[in-house]
């Protein structure tokens, strides 16, 4: 098989993510507007629930498949033999889900009036089964997955223009929103035949595959408790108004977590492929470009989400949703933690197969995670549910660094930490600047995003920064071709 690029593959990557955030950036300013706080609660309440079941249904399944498929990939009859197994565990694990689901919702009264939503948004644990996305991160197959995902985002955009009109549509925004994640899902499924036929076996080596999904499965289990907790315990404890606020800041923090973390995902294949073939010298190269980007892009991201978060808010929402400012600005600090986390989880320790280690480091912050929102969240509501957040990311983070040593080697990560440190001190004073001299939410924020981004570029063509220039230099080289 031919070994693609991987900057192509972290900028496709990179891109397909980044479409499918354009398309809530531009339909949640809209949605909030016409559905409100409460209903927007009520929505991420029943999503809340579902993305448990969803978890149980996905089983660990996607990153074990990704990394134990990158050693098949070359050899395509084993590769065939070992998809078909593992979507077998999947189906079947579906098919638990769902009947928990069901369970649940003839059980538990106290989610009667979230019954249909929580049957809508159930629809995407399907979807995912019969998706198999982890099969086109195997083979690196970014190009078609970016392509459907700007397709499918468009189609969603106009239905949701269409049809969600007023206050009362909430469910036909949840039902557009699955169609988004389920049409690109359905795509894929038929698309998968490009390698090879898909579908369920008799035989499958349980054994084998079990025990290394459960552990994948168990650490995201923990991760779902620590991500999900605050926004259903807040909607026990609260209600739906908090919800909402609440919601809107975990959606921002989201989104910055999404864009930054596809160049993190995108390298999951060739570092699973490079330790398995035992290139440490292209492993380490590897990872040292990946952790100086992530350094360059972290730092100003997070003082410049800090010193606007309120602005950021309302432009996205709206000035009911203001108070969701304070969490963002809590959550701020989170997207580091998380991020650098997401480094040695994906690229040092899920490769070296080293699951225990993240399943503990989970577990413990997920405990932290849900023992301090019933703690915090009784006094200060979403305020109480950020400053769980910040600490349980804080300390997987710690852990997983700690679990990492000596399995890596960085280089020339230095010079990125201190140019990203002059960046991050220059936007906070420039932001700091145009919020005490300039009104308007749209002009603040323009005059912002414009100088933090002119100075940063200029710390960086200053200071020489490699991968910057690298860029500059394809870019011109290609330019001059054309």
């Amino acid at each position: 098989m031919q070994i693609k690029s991987m900057k192509m593959n972290a900028f496709l990557n990179g891109t397909r993510t980044l479409v499918a955030i354009i398309f809530p950036l531009i339909t949640y300013p809209y949605i909030s507007r016409i559905l409100g706080t409460d209903n927007l609660g009520k929505i991420n309440f029943a999503n809340s629930v579902v993305n448990y079941f969803q978890l149980l249904s996905a089983l660990g399944i996607s990153s074990y498949a990704i990394r134990e498929g990158a050693a098949y990939r070359e050899r395509c009859g084993i590769m065939e033999t070992f998809a078909n197994q593992v979507f077998t565990i999947n189906v079947v694990f579906t098919g638990i889900a769902y009947s928990l689901l069901g369970i649940t919702l003839f059980f538990f009264k106290g989610l009667t009036d979230y019954k249909e939503l929580i049957l809508i948004q159930s629809l995407v644990i399907l979807g995912s089964t019969l998706g198999v996305e982890w099969l086109f991160s195997v083979y690196e197959d970014y190009l078609y997955i970016t392509v459907r995902t700007i397709v499918i985002q468009i189609v969603s955009l106009l239905l949701m223009f269409v049809f969600v009109r007023r206050e009362g549509d909430y469910l036909k925004y949840a039902l557009i929103s699955v169609i988004a994640m389920g049409g690109a899902y359905l795509i894929n499924f038929f698309y998968s035949r490009k390698y090879f036929k898909i579908h369920p076996v008799k035989n499958v080596e349980w054994q084998k595959h079990m025990k290394p999904m459960m552990l994948l499965f168990f650490n995201t289990l923990a991760i779902t408790i620590y991500v999900n907790s605050d926004i259903t315990i807040l909607g026990v404890l609260k209600g739906d108004y908090h919800v909402g606020i609440y919601s809107t800041s975990v959606k921002i923090y989201t989104i910055l977590k999404q864009v930054v973390n596809a160049l993190i995902v995108a390298a999951l294949p060739r570092v699973s492929f490079y330790v398995a073939a035992g290139k440490k010298k292209e492993y380490y190269s590897l990872l040292s470009k990946i952790s100086r980007a992530l350094i360059l892009v972290l730092m100003p991201m997070i003082v410049g989400v800090m010193m606007m978060s309120t602005d950021i808010v309302v432009l996205v929402s709206g000035r009911d949703f203001a108070e969701s400012g304070a969490s963002l600005k809590l959550l701020s600090i989170a997207i580091g933690f998380s991020l650098i986390a997401s480094f040695f989880t994906t690229t040092v320790l899920l490769p070296y197969k080293k699951d225990k280690l993240i399943l503990s480091a989970t577990i413990i912050s997920a405990l932290l995670n849900l023992g301090l929102n019933f703690v915090l969240i009784p006094f200060i509501a979403e305020k109480g549910a950020a400053v769980t957040t910040v600490l349980a990311e804080g300390l997987v983070m710690f852990m997983a660094v700690y679990y990492s040593r000596g399995k890596y080697r960085l280089e020339k990560i230095k010079k990125a930490v201190w140019e990203g440190s002059i960046g991050g001190i220059g936007i906070a004073i420039i932001c700091h600047f145009v919020n005490q001299c300039v009104d308007g939410t749209f002009i603040r924020l323009s005059l912002a995003m414009a100088g933090s981004g002119l100075f940063y570029l200029i710390v960086l063509l200053v200071g020489k920064e490699e991968l910057l220039t690298s860029t500059i230099s394809v870019m011109a080289g290609k330019f001059k071709k054309g």
